[in-house]
């Protein structure tokens, strides 16, 4: 499972600096999947303060915000992934999809877990996993689909820069 491995990423790294690393990719990539027309420069200009974007900086506030609240909910680490993709599932067409993103993203840090980026470019197997969720109330597609999405945010990039350090030392 690839989100064990998330766990021990985020477990053994600094979690101030996994976080500002990771809201802006976070923010950017829910924006794009409400289809909203930005640019991941957008998102990262509204971070550093040289763009002003109401949309992102709504959103900004909202995420940063939520993560700043006491855990409500507490989940355990093995359940972890199956607790947020039926939270998700859930409430995806109650909130809308960027508010739930981004709580079940503080469900996760306010538990000392990993939180998750959904990739703009997988919608369509996003949108299937959800579907089929309201078709069958079966979790198995979206927990599939969030096991790679914490592959995709923490460990594929991790890994990449872990081999291309050895291949200076060979």
């Amino acid at each position: 499972m690839f989100y064990k491995d998330a766990i021990k990423v985020w477990r053994e790294g600094n979690k101030e600096e996994l976080i500002n690393k990771f809201l802006p990719k976070f923010i950017y990539t829910s924006l794009k999947l409400e289809g909203i027309n930005i640019t991941y420069s957008d998102v990262e200009d509204v971070f550093a303060g040289d763009k002003a974007d109401k949309e992102i900086e709504d959103y900004m506030d909202f995420c940063e915000g939520a993560l700043k609240q006491d855990r409500a909910i507490e989940i355990k680490e093995d359940s972890a992934l199956i607790r947020v993709s039926n939270f998700y599932c859930n409430f995806h067409n109650i909130l809308d999809g960027k508010v739930s993103r981004a709580l079940f993203n503080y469900i996760l840090i306010s538990n000392d877990l990993p939180p998750i980026i959904i990739f703009s470019n997988d919608k369509e197997e996003h949108d299937l996993s959800l579907e089929y969720f309201h078709k069958t109330k079966d979790i198995s597609k979206m927990l599939n689909f969030l096991e790679k999405q914490a592959f995709k945010t923490w460990i594929k990039d991790y890994n990449v820069k872990i081999r291309s350090l050895k291949d200076y030392f060979y």
